[in-house]
């Protein structure tokens, strides 16, 4: 019988195999990267967008063009629309972020001719109903009239508002007035814009076979389309501001908080370091701030450190729910935990747990065509090759608990985070 007391032997990882995306440049000049999995009958199918939400000009414009951009074409209602994908057995999902806009098929392999071409007239004739506007106008009011009484919804905002300043692209904040500002107009405006040109990438995984490639081909790469003009954004924040920022809510039994500053990108020297020292101190459920708030203390349900990449901006953020009778000390308990690792060594141990954790997620995150085209995709999207992840599992098996603590002192500084809370303080 297995000594379940006893830990399973550790191999450490030193090299994986990476399964890597074939890239084409269709006549039309899209791209359309895949991964094959030959024994996968299904097909993820992809058409994604620069769309995202920096891009518009009035708020909520972008999700509300890609969530309704399949909701009525010139040929088709959104009944229609839906129970043709559903009568094959297909499953169609739309998604807005702030640099991209994106539409997903899943079907099986078989499918593809027939549902490709229907796919692809809807989201060229897009007619935006006024009904479906008006519908989504009023459901997502009344979404927001709750998420506005949800302290963790509130505190993300914020955040947004306090790091980059009101106006930055990558910080729009909802207001119940916007809802009153957007017309259909602008709608048809930002989809005529975004669109209607050679704006768009194809990402498919799975049963990708030479006839799926072939539909792909006929569908998408037979016209010239012309070249969609770019922006750059400024990084700087308009709110320098350490103190904390209280939303304070009556009534509340929970503080929400969220802490953080802008950091370095996948592309700086310091990055894989930096994502170990993460790792170890909120990245993983074993972390410090886990071990401490969480299993010590008893403060939450959860807690976590994470460093979020848009394509020009990356910042690191820490968040938590605590009741708020024990958010000053939770703060505390987030500071402590962040001076520790800038100022003692961490234990080989630890060290060796983390970097396996760390190495075993990238190994499963190649596990399978679907798995391996969402990590392609990141690094498509930050203008990355294979070569990072050879180089971030080198450094990673490479660190050393001096570099963490180093790391740590260079980008943990708790004085140098913006600290929201909303709840109590």
């Amino acid at each position: 019988m297995i000594n379940r007391s006893i830990a399973p032997v550790q191999n450490p990882i030193e090299h994986i195999e990476f399964v890597k995306a074939q890239t084409v440049k269709l006549p039309s000049g899209v791209l359309c990267h895949s991964v094959m999995q030959e024994d996968c009958k299904v097909v993820e199918f992809e058409v994604e967008f620069d769309a995202g939400s920096k891009f518009q000009e009035k708020a909520l414009v972008a999700a509300m063009v890609n969530n309704l951009l399949l909701e009525g074409s010139a040929n088709y209602s959104a009944f229609e629309i839906a129970s043709f994908f559903d009568n094959e057995g297909a499953f169609v999902e739309a998604s807005c972020n702030a640099d991209k806009a994106s539409v997903v098929l899943h079907c099986l392999e078989k499918s593809i001719p027939k549902l490709l071409p229907f796919l692809h007239e809807v989201i060229i004739t897009a007619s935006f109903p006024q009904v479906e506007i008006e519908n989504y106008l009023t459901l997502n009011k009344q979404r927001l009239q709750v998420n506005l009484k949800k302290v963790a919804w509130v505190a993300r905002n914020e955040f947004m508002e306090q790091l980059l300043g009101k106006e930055h692209p990558y910080s729009w904040k909802i207001e119940m007035e916007d809802y009153e500002q957007v017309k259909k107009e602008d709608l048809v405006s930002f989809y005529d814009n975004y669109y209607k040109t050679s704006n768009c990438q194809i990402y498919i995984a799975g049963k990708v076979t030479t006839s799926v490639l072939n539909v792909v081909e006929e569908v998408f790469g037979q016209k010239k389309t012309h070249p969609f003009p770019r922006i750059d954004l400024l990084n700087e924040s308009s709110n320098e501001s350490k103190e904390f920022h209280v939303v304070e809510q009556d009534g509340a039994i929970q503080s929400a908080i969220r802490l953080g500053a802008k950091t370095i990108n996948r592309k700086h020297e310091d990055f894989p370091a930096l994502f170990v020292v993460n790792t170890i101190l909120g990245g993983y459920f074993g972390s410090r701030l886990m071990s401490n708030i969480r299993e010590d203390k008893g403060y939450t349900y959860g807690i976590g450190s994470g460093i979020i990449h848009f394509n020009q901006l990356s910042y690191f953020v820490v968040s938590t729910e605590v009741g708020v009778e024990v958010t000053k000390s939770t703060l505390n308990e987030i500071e402590f935990e962040m001076n520790t690792l800038q100022e003692s060594l961490v234990s080989l141990e630890e060290l060796s747990l983390v970097k396996n954790y760390i190495l075993g997620n990238i190994m499963k995150g190649f596990d399978g065509s679907f798995s391996a085209m969402s990590r392609f995709k990141m690094l498509n999207h930050h203008g990355l090759d294979y070569g990072y992840y050879e180089s971030l599992v080198q450094e990673v098996n490479e660190i050393t608990p001096e570099k963490v603590k180093a790391i740590a002192q260079r980008y943990l500084n708790f004085s140098e985070l913006k600290k929201i809370i909303v709840g109590k303080l």
